[in-house]
Parts: structure tokens; sequence; C-alpha cells
């Protein structure tokens, strides 16, 4: 024997599932036998679109349908359990789940696991971070040594140039002073020709004045 179930889903506004494929209805059939069981996603034309649980799946998620809340689909079993029993805790549980406050819960437990598995990762971390820190720190003290080191190369190259500069500045000094009296001579120079071309003017009439007191002088003492 086979059972079909088929449920009809509307597919319109603005939050429809993939209208381009399914239209505006999508239709949901199961097919149950003694063996097996499928799934069969059709489009408004009843045509044949998925046949895979994770595209039910993605349609359950995108209509926000929980399947497992007893508000929104209960099955004969659960309606029996529901309305037979007289126990409070199972109308407790009923209660519990219907309003999601179990699925709250679950959340919260699965949030806590997750925040001690990561508290002990950072710890984990931490522990293995400290080495590193500890190296970071030398590494930061030894960038900051070289830098100074640098620094005062940089200084030092500073005043090799600074005294050659100045080396350079008293070389042009004396060459200045140097040039100074170099022109200072030169400009003696014209004196000192017109000078010496006087004194050679007059040296003929000093040659025969010479010459006739060396006569003067012989004659003297010739009459002696």
């Amino acid at each position: 024997s086979n059972a079909v179930i088929h449920v009809e889903i509307q597919n319109e506004g603005e939050d429809a599932f993939k209208p381009e494929i399914y239209g505006d209805v999508i239709i949901v059939e199961r097919r149950i036998s003694e063996s097996t069981s499928s799934i069969i996603l059709k489009d408004c034309q009843g045509r044949k679109v998925f046949n895979r649980k994770a595209d039910l799946l993605e349609i359950i998620e995108h209509f926000n349908i929980d399947v497992e809340n007893p508000c929104v689909i209960m099955s004969q079993d659960k309606s029996r359990e529901f309305l037979h029993s007289g126990n409070n805790k199972d109308k407790f549980k009923f209660f519990y789940k219907a309003t999601l406050l179990q699925q709250v819960n679950d959340l919260l437990e699965s949030i806590s696991a997750e925040i001690t598995s990561a508290r002990s990762i950072v710890e984990d971390l931490g522990s293995a971070i400290r080495p590193i820190e500890k190296e970071l720190i030398e590494l930061q003290v030894k960038i900051k040594t070289m830098e100074h080191i640098e620094q005062i190369s940089v200084e030092v190259q500073q005043l090799k140039k600074k005294l050659a500069w100045s080396w350079v500045y008293d070389v042009d000094k004396k060459l200045e002073d140097q040039n100074v009296r170099i022109q200072k001579l030169k400009d003696r120079v014209p004196l000192c020709q017109a000078r010496i071309d006087k004194q050679l003017v007059c040296m003929p009439t000093l040659s025969s004045h010479s010459e006739v007191f060396i006569c003067q002088h012989n004659v003297k003492f010739s009459v002696l």
C-alpha cells in the first residue's frame, strides 16, 4: 500500500520563494510506501521541480515554518498524547515547546557551550602568545636601540659634513686673504716700476758726476 501527502504553500507577495521557478503555489508531495519514502516539489502547474530534502528544508527555512512546534503542526500522536494526558508535566512540556521556550533554551545552552569552548581556546592561545609577546617586546627594545644607533650615525655623518665644510671655509678664507695680499702687491707694482724707471733715468747723470769727481781727486793726488 502507498500513501501520498499533498501540501500546497501560497507563494505570493514580496516574500515569495523563487517565484520564477514555482509560480504562486509550491506543491509538496510526500510518497510513503512500505519500504521507501520520497519527497517531490512541484510548481503551480503540478510539474516536478526538485526531489531533494535539502530543497524542502530551504523552503521551510525561508517561510520560517517550525515543523517541530505543536502549535504549527500537530501530528496524530501528539494530539492523542495532549488530549489524553492528565500529567501537568507533559502539558508544561507542550507549552514549553509551543512557545519556543525550549528552542530558546537549547540555543542558550548551545551558545553557553560555544562560549566555554571559546574561553578554553582563548586561554590556550593566551598561553601560546605569551612567549611571542615577550619576544616581541625584546624585538621592540632592539628596534629602539637600532633606531638610536641609526640616529647617532646620522648625526655623525652630519658632523663630518660640517667639519668638511668648515675646512673648506678655512681654506677659502686663507685663499681670500692671500688674494687680497697679492692684489695689494699688484697694486704696488706700477709705483715701484715708476720709481725704478726714475732711477734708471738718473743713472747717466750720476755716472758723469762720479767720473768728474774721480778725475778731480786723481789730479789732487798727482800734484801732491
